[in-house]
């Protein structure tokens, strides 16, 4: 049975709600606290953690915010079934954070998931992210991608946009520190509508090995500034799918990494900002 231990609950009345589920996630809801006449009611954010028999979540619930956002904040996800934890939702902040060990039960195997608008991922350790795999700089094979960090649009979830990633620690990532995908992907029989877009990825530390740290596909107007690129990938960026308006500047690429952007195709080019791409 999944341990629960909580930390720091800033009013005794705002409780965990734990429901039995294969993944740990969290979603921004509200509920009424009843701490005194009508005209005293006021609304804290609630959060939900789904998640395995395995692993435990060491918690902390933020002063009182905004309704209808989240603070989840000073959690330890070690060992849970696939992944640390998802994201669902906006105006979620997710910090101070400390992800370990996913378990691979025959799904991928990835840190963090996130989905929707207005999410802050930042201030987080993600740390061996690779059960499963037999990754290597030339590809993963037909075993699981393990990402610290991983988006994607489908009939299930959302696009994301508005999304802030800064000042987290990838270590010991099989694959990739970054892999997102946006809604329109032709070749993959992906064409929804909307359009995931205006990121910053700023500050992070990525330690991975896949053939690139940050994979963006149909991504638009991305800002990937000051990060640390210290794996053993082919290169430290790669923009496809009409990833177009990106704007890189001040990364540093360990010498095992030969190269620091590439763009898929020449639609990358539209409102790119940055060192000329590698070929």
């Amino acid at each position: 049975m999944a341990k629960i231990v909580t930390a720091g609950i800033a009013d005794p009345q705002v409780r965990p709600h734990i429901f039995p589920a294969d993944d740990a996630f969290f979603q921004n809801k509200t509920e009424v606290l009843r701490d005194g006449p009508p005209d005293r009611y006021h609304r804290r954010p609630r959060w939900l953690a789904q998640r395995a028999n395995q692993g435990k979540f060491r918690q902390a619930l933020a002063p009182p915010v905004k309704p209808g956002d989240v603070v989840v904040q000073g959690f330890t996800s070690d060992h849970a079934d696939a992944t640390g934890a998802k994201l669902l939702g906006g105006n979620i902040v997710f910090q101070d954070n400390l992800i370990t060990h996913p378990v691979f039960s025959g799904d991928d195997t990835d840190g963090i998931r996130f989905f929707g608008d207005h999410i802050k991922i930042v201030h987080n350790t993600i740390r061996d992210i690779s059960e499963g795999s037999h990754c290597t700089n030339d590809g993963c094979g037909d075993g699981p991608h393990p990402d610290c960090m991983q988006t994607w649009y489908s009939h299930n979830y959302p696009t994301s946009s508005d999304i802030v990633i800064d000042g987290n620690r990838c270590e010991k990532a099989a694959a990739q520190c970054l892999m997102a995908e946006g809604p329109v992907l032709p070749r993959e029989g992906v064409n929804g509508p909307g359009q995931s877009g205006n990121w910053l990825f700023h500050n992070n530390y990525c330690d991975d090995g896949a053939n690139q740290a940050v994979m963006l596909k149909n991504i638009k107007n991305v800002t990937i500034t000051d990060n640390h690129f210290d794996g053993t990938n082919h290169k430290a960026i790669a923009l496809a799918d009409g990833s177009t308006g990106a704007h890189v500047s001040g990364n540093r690429v360990n010498p095992r990494i030969g190269k620091l952007i590439t763009f898929d195709d020449a639609d990358e080019a539209a409102g790119y900002s940055g060192p000329e791409p590698n070929k």
